[in-house]
């Protein structure tokens, strides 16, 4: 078996709850959906938190190249796609970029609430 820790180790992902099972009706649209190509489309301020580390970085960089919106991007170093779900420091890094970017594009929670 493959070493994903996080889907085989108890301590992170795997755990008794989890029924390894999905409808298998979202897998069409998931398969099909061409985010790069929608991209262009996609005009409010925009930030990508990604690492080469994680899932499909290749992806991810043409998909912020085609954006035409104002875009920020933030790329933390050997971070993988599982480190993104319960690694401490990378989600802290993302969060805090996400805060920081929804400060600046939302305004104040009032502003942002109406």
């Amino acid at each position: 078996m493959f070493k994903v820790p996080y889907y085989t180790e108890p301590d992170r992902g795997m755990t008794p709850a989890w029924r390894n099972e999905a409808d298998p009706a979202f897998w069409r649209g998931w398969l099909t959906f061409d985010a790069i190509q929608a991209a262009p489309r996609l005009h409010r301020p925009f930030l990508m938190v990604h690492s080469e580390a994680a899932a499909i970085p290749q992806g991810a960089h043409k998909f912020y190249a085609r954006l035409t919106g104002p875009k920020q991007e933030l790329w933390l170093d050997n971070v993988t796609q599982f480190d993104f779900y319960d690694g401490a420091a990378p989600v802290e890094a993302a969060t805090d970029a996400v805060a920081a970017h929804f400060r600046t594009t939302l305004g104040s929670a009032g502003e942002a609430g109406q």
